[in-house]
């Protein structure tokens, strides 16, 4: 694994900025944390609850003063079970919707005709009443299902969808439902559930959308900027996947959101599904080849005999989830009564391929954090590194466990916290680990600069020579200044040897 390429931040970290840096993380997580938890409930829930008689097996719901921040309207039901012996039974579900935008002159009266046509309301005068239409209300939805109604030793039976409808384009509804095949000997009520999204929830989910979204994208500007006119082959293997990440991380926080709100179209809710499936694979892909990664050398990780076998089972993944999200978007605009579970063909191999790929992606996952565990031991420089990558990994997936757990209780679920947490999670990590892998300061200047570095290594060079040059003629200088002034002295000293013999030849 390339961990010694580019010196990064975290390299020159002690303990202190190692705590530091957990604190920050931990702070902005319970911060938002306690924000979802006092943010507006995710859903408004209504409960009708009727006694099923041999006589009356058709019921009306009225819904009202909804608009296009509730999102969409969701209607389930479930029996209430008499008998103390579980059972099963097949009953026959019947629903129609009618709505208008005008609930004063609106005169209703229900009209159950098995009409898929979606009428005009008469009370315009430009349209014709084919009995799928009342005073002032239009014949939306018509749909009829076979359910298979499971009843184990428990006071509830299993819940159905009875409608669904993925776009508000009425301010007022109007449910009717009939149920046959229905025994008073085995049913004693039934209840319908109906869900719609807070008004303060969408505003809510529309503030913290855009500011995730603004956040990455300022953040995507920042790595950019920092890392200008270095090559992306330098980077070390965590530093190309965290600043790949980024760009994922915007899908996910889905910057064309808000279309949601103002098109009706089942293209705009897929675009956001295929963001959310896309993120989460490219997370895993990230999460395997960061670990897995420690046990080879850049020239061992080959994309056929490295990537391959981790990116083919994830692409198989991504596809599963892409063909049932596709398939069942599409049919839910067609079809109100669309059960993913029951109306998918396939969906149970599909379920159990799921599993079965988690199981073996978390067993892989395990054997590689033990190898890695193992074999960091024989790389000192890299233990830094690799404990902090795990430590921060195995932090977030424990949140995002504890979260998905959170969302089968029943008060926690229907709180902003979800919503926030999530977003909260994936972005705070994925920009933090980002800023622990930038390069450090030194290294940035000596990778954007590197004519500099190398003029300023000639420059060295250059002093050094000229410095030698000097020295040099200053020992040549020495040498001449000290030959002249000993022949200097032998002069003198031969002038005084001529002097002395002159003085004795005249004493003589």
């Amino acid at each position: 694994m390339d961990f010694g390429e580019i010196r990064m931040k975290i390299d020159s970290w002690d303990k202190k900025k190692f705590g530091f840096f957990y604190l920050v993380f931990f702070v902005i997580l319970t911060l938002c944390l306690i924000i979802g938890g006092l943010g507006p409930d995710r859903y408004k829930q209504q409960v009708f609850g009727y006694t099923l008689k041999s006589n009356q097996t058709r019921f009306v719901v009225e819904v009202v003063d909804l608009n296009r921040l509730n999102q969409f309207l969701f209607v389930d039901s479930h029996f209430s079970n008499d008998n103390k012996m579980g059972f099963t039974q097949n009953v026959e579900f019947k629903a129609w919707l009618w709505g208008t935008n005008d609930l004063k002159n609106a005169t209703y009266s229900p009209n159950f005709e098995e009409d898929t046509t979606v009428g005009i309301s008469s009370q315009n005068g430009d349209g014709d009443d084919d009995g799928g239409t009342t005073d002032g209300w239009d014949l939306l939805e018509y749909s009829k299902h076979k359910r298979e109604v499971k009843c184990e030793a428990s006071e509830n039976c299993t819940a159905h969808t009875m409608l669904f409808v993925p776009y508000i384009h009425h301010k007022n509804y109007v449910l009717g439902f009939e149920f046959n095949n229905t025994s008073e000997s085995k049913y004693s009520k039934i209840y319908i559930d109906i869900y719609f999204v807070n008004k303060s929830m969408t505003y809510f989910e529309l503030i913290f959308r855009y500011f995730f979204v603004i956040l990455s994208i300022g953040w995507i500007c920042y790595i950019t900027n920092k890392t200008h006119g270095i090559s992306f082959r330098t980077f070390s293997l965590e530093q190309k996947w965290s600043y790949i990440l980024l760009y994922f991380l915007l899908l996910f926080n889905n910057p064309i959101w808000p279309t949601i709100l103002i098109s009706d179209h089942s293209i705009v809710q897929v675009f956001d599904g295929i963001f959310v499936v896309t993120f989460i694979i490219a997370l895993f892909a990230f999460w395997i080849s960061i670990i897995d990664g420690l046990r080879f050398e850049r020239s061992e990780r080959k994309i056929f005999k490295f990537y391959l076998p981790k990116l083919i089972p994830l692409l198989v993944l991504w596809i599963t989830f892409f063909v049932i999200f596709i398939y069942s978007r599409i049919h839910e605009y067609d079809d109100p009564q669309f059960e993913t579970i029951n109306d998918i063909p396939g969906f149970l191999a599909s379920k159990i391929l799921f599993w079965i790929f988690i199981v073996f992606y978390v067993l892989y996952l395990l054997y590689s954090i033990i190898r890695a565990f193992i074999e960091v031991k024989e790389k000192p420089k890299f233990k830094k590194r690799f404990y902090f990558f795990f430590s921060l990994f195995f932090i977030s997936f424990v949140m995002l466990l504890v979260v998905f757990i959170g969302n089968f209780i029943p008060n926690l679920s229907n709180t902003s916290m979800e919503f926030l947490s999530y977003f909260t999670i994936f972005n705070i990590y994925l920009i933090l680990l980002s800023y622990a892998y930038l390069p450090s300061s030194k290294t940035i200047d000596e990778l954007q600069n590197p004519h500099e570095k190398l003029g300023d290594e000639e420059e060295d060079i250059s002093n050094d020579s000229s410095n030698v040059e000097m020295s040099e003629k200053k020992f040549s200088d020495s040498e001449n200044s000290q030959s002249h002034s000993q022949s200097k002295s032998q002069s003198q000293s031969r002038s005084r040897s001529q002097s002395e013999i002159e003085n004795i030849s005249n004493s003589d």
